[in-house]
């Protein structure tokens, strides 16, 4: 049986073209790799010839885990050192990172709002090919309301988006560990505030709500 040993500072291959939501996931995945295994995991472009995980969707990426079909469609391969994480499209390849970090490194899609950190470890074995998808439903997401209850614990400050981007950001991570596609990310929001585009750069959907019908927010006129 193909098996592939992963050891304290294995590598992320991931080429830089890739699109931005992957290389987010990635980031997020050596950050995991480093909790688990206790050593910084660094993203490089190039495969070396050790044990390693390779992130790729739009870049060549080794056979088998190329031939797939589908929605949102994840697959989680081996080929010869590699363990290979991708996708049928986009969203599929960053759920194949983050269903590599449940499944093998123990990190639950809420670590970070539940306080959990995963078992330390001297090694991650995969030893278990995954092909996961499509989705049973095609749009699953959070309406983030009334977010001004976290503004006392994360405030947005100068940057005028109720909570810090970095805790949207984090809320955007959550939903994707999750596997969900679509976010609200706010109750009044307009198209051009910094969470809306944090969304985007995440891989998400953007979505109205009732009070934003067709993404129409009213609140600024006339004077914008």
């Amino acid at each position: 049986m193909a098996q592939v040993s992963l050891t304290p500072g294995t590598r992320l291959v991931i080429d830089p073209a890739e699109p931005l939501p992957l290389q987010k996931a990635a980031r997020d995945l050596a950050a995991d790799l480093e909790r688990v295994l206790g050593k910084p995991s660094p993203l490089v472009a190039a495969a070396p010839a050790v044990p390693h995980v390779q992130i790729c969707f739009q870049r060549p990426c080794p056979e088998p885990a190329r031939r797939l079909s589908g929605t949102e469609v994840l697959r989680i391969g081996l080929a010869g050192s590699a363990v290979v994480l991708t996708g049928s499209d986009l969203r599929g390849a960053i759920y194949a990172v983050y269903e590599f970090a449940e499944r093998y490194l123990g990190v639950e899609p809420l670590h970070y709002w539940v306080d959990q950190e995963p078992a330390r470890r001297s090694r991650v074995v995969v030893s278990e090919e995954l092909t996961q998808g499509p989705p049973t439903f095609r749009y699953r997401g959070w309406f983030v309301n009334d977010e001004d209850l976290l503004s006392g614990w994360r405030p947005g400050g100068k940057e005028g988006t109720g909570i810090a981007l970095e805790c949207w950001d984090r809320i955007f991570e959550a939903l994707l560990r999750l596997k969900g596609n679509m976010i609200v990310p706010g109750t009044f929001i307009f198209p051009d505030e910094p969470q809306v585009r944090a969304a985007g750069e995440r891989g998400l959907v953007i979505t109205q709500h009732h009070i934003e019908v067709v993404g129409t927010n009213t609140y600024r006129w006339p004077e914008d």
